[in-house]
C-alpha cells in the first residue's frame, strides 16, 4: 500500500508552478496545484496534503494571511508549510508561521532533503498523536505539545572546526541564540559529544571531507548519539559522491558560502526535531509504568503494539498512508540461557529492549511480541526504507558487547530481521505475520 508524499504547491505564476510540478512528479511526490490562497486552503481541508509548498505568492493574499488561515482552518497546524524564496524572509513574523525556508536557487536534492524533512516532522507529530490517543485507552493522560509550541531558544551547539572560515561565520551568526561549543577537530569533538549534552553538531569541510564522513560514522554507531543531528557545511565540490554525507549519517549538508538566514532556519527545524524526540521520549517515560507495557525490556507489550497497530492500519486505509512492520529475532538465545542461566538471559533481553528502544526513530513504536522477539511499528514508511533502518539497528547491536552480571565476558547479539509492509486487506496479525516470517525464513505464500 505505498504511497507518495502528497504537496500541495501555491503559486500564481502558473509556468513556474507548471514546472516545479513537474519536477516534483519526478521524484515521486503527488502534487496538487493552486495559484489562490482561499482555494489552497480548501484543498488542504479535502485532501489533506502532507507538505504546502509555496513557491510564490497566492494571487488573493501575502504568504503570512496563507500561513494565518491554513494554520487556524480545522487540524491543519501540523501541516508543515515550506517557502521557496530569499532566505532574508526569516523575521519573528515568518518564523512563527513558516516551517522552513529553502532559498533560491536550489538543487532538486536541496529541495527533497528537505522536503523529506518536513514530511518526518509532520509524521512524528501524528504518530504523537495516535500513540497519546491509544495510551488513553490504557489510563494514562499526557500533555501534548504542537511543533510549533516547541521552542528552540538557547540550543546547545558543538562547532567542529576553530579555524575553519565556514564554522568561525556559523558562530558568529549563532552566537546570540545558542549556547556554542566550538572545538578544532573531530577528535575533540567526539571528547565533547561523549561528555556533555550537545543538541546539534555543525561541522566544516577542511581537505577531502574524508575526517567529516567519518565523524558522521562514529557518531551513528553509538546508540546514544544514533539521532543526534549533525549539520555539514561545505563548498559544492567538496565530495566527489554528492550522496557520501547523507549515507554517512548527516542530518542536512549546507553550501558554502554561508547565507545566516538559510543556517538559522536550518538549526532551528533540526533543534525542533531533537526536541520533539526528546518530548516523545519524556512521554515514553511517563508511560513506564503502565499496564501495557512489557516489564523485563520496558517497551510496549504484545497488547499495547496490537491495539495501536489496529488504529494506525484503520488510518493508513482511510488517508492513504504506508506503514510497515519491522521485526528482530534474537538468535542464541538458547544458547546464553544455557550457558549463564536463565536471570542472564532475562538481563540480556532487557538490554536489547533498552537498545532497540533508543536506535529506532521517535515515530516508530518498539514493542516485545513475545520470548526473545520483537517488533517495530514504522508509520508512514515504505518497506524498502524500513528495511534500511531495521538493518541499522540491527548492524548497531551486533557490534555491541553485552555487559552481564556475573558473567566474565562480553556476550554478543545477532539479529535476524525481516520487515512487510501493510497490503490491501491486511490485519494486524497478517502484517506482523509476514515481518516475522520474513525474520524468520518463512517464504510469504503466493
Amino acid at each position: 500500500m505505498s504511497s507518495s508524499t502528497r504537496v500541495l504547491l501555491l503559486d500564481a505564476e502558473a509556468d513556474r508552478s507548471r514546472a516545479l510540478g513537474d519536477r516534483l512528479r519526478e521524484n515521486g511526490y503527488t502534487v496538487f496545484r493552486e495559484s489562490s490562497g482561499a482555494t489552497g486552503v480548501s484543498v488542504v481541508l479535502t485532501e489533506s496534503p502532507d507538505i504546502v509548498l509555496l513557491s510564490g505568492q497566492p494571487s488573493d493574499m501575502s504568504i503570512l494571511d496563507f500561513a494565518y488561515r491554513m494554520k487556524s482552518a480545522g487540524d491543519l497546524e501540523d501541516i508543515p508549510i515550506l517557502f521557496l524564496g530569499d532566505p532574508t524572509i526569516t523575521g519573528a513574523e515568518i518564523a512563527a508561521s513558516i516551517d522552513d525556508v529553502v532559498p533560491e536557487p536550489f538543487t532538486d536534492g536541496e529541495l527533497m532533503q528537505r522536503l523529506s524533512v518536513a514530511r518526518r516532522l509532520k509524521t512524528m507529530q501524528d504518530e504523537l498523536r495516535q500513540r497519546e490517543a491509544t495510551m488513553r485507552r490504557y489510563g494514562v493522560r499526557t500533555g501534548l505539545p504542537e511543533i510549533g509550541q516547541i521552542d528552540t531558544a538557547g540550543a546547545k551547539i558543538l562547532i567542529v572546526g576553530s579555524d575553519n572560515p565556514d564554522t568561525v561565520a556559523a558562530a558568529a551568526m549563532l552566537r546570540n541564540d545558542a549556547n556554542l561549543t566550538v572545538v578544532p577537530g573531530c577528535e575533540q569533538a567526539v571528547e565533547s559529544i561523549m561528555n556533555g549534552r550537545v543538541e546539534l553538531v555543525i561541522v566544516g569541510i577542511d581537505g577531502d571531507g574524508a575526517a567529516c564522513l567519518d565523524l558522521c560514522r562514529v557518531i551513528r554507531d553509538n546508540p546514544r548519539f544514533f539521532h543526534l543531528p549533525l549539520l555539514i557545511i561545505a563548498p559544492p565540490d567538496a565530495f566527489e559522491d554528492p550522496a557520501a554525507p547523507i549515507a554517512s549519517g548527516a542530518s542536512d549538508v549546507l553550501p558554502s558560502p554561508l547565507r545566516a538566514g538559510e543556517l538559522k532556519i536550518r538549526v532551528a527545524t533540526l533543534i525542533r526535531q531533537e526536541r520533539l524526540r526528546d518530548r516523545v521520549l519524556s512521554i515514553y517515560r511517563e508511560a513506564s509504568q503502565l499496564t501495557g507495557n512489557d516489564n523485563l525490556t520496558g517497551l510496549y507489550s504484545h497488547g499495547f503494539l496490537h491495539d495501536h497497530l489496529s488504529h494506525l492500519i484503520a488510518k493508513a486505509e482511510t488517508r492513504h498512508k504506508t506503514l510497515s512492520v519491522g521485526f528482530f529475532d534474537v538468535t542464541g538465545m538458547a544458547t546464553v540461557n544455557a550457558r549463564y542461566g536463565y536471570s542472564a538471559g532475562d538481563a540480556l533481553l532487557g538490554q536489547l529492549g533498552t537498545i532497540i528502544g533508543r536506535l529506532v526513530r521517535s515515530e516508530d513504536l518498539p514493542a516485545r511480541h513475545g520470548g526473545q522477539e520483537f517488533c517495530v511499528i514504522l508509520p508512514d514508511t515504505p518497506m524498502e526504507a524500513a528495511n534500511v533502518m531495521i538493518q541499522r539497528v540491527a548492524g548497531v547491536v551486533a557490534f555491541t558487547d553485552f555487559a552481564l552480571h556475573g558473567v566474565n565476558e562480553a556476550v554478543c547479539v545477532h539479529l535476524h530481521t525481516g520487515s512487510a509492509e501493510l497490503a490491501p486487506g491486511d490485519g494486524v496479525e497478517t502484517l506482523i505475520g509476514r515481518a516475522r516470517g520474513a525474520a524468520k525464513g518463512v517464504r510469504a505464500a503466493a
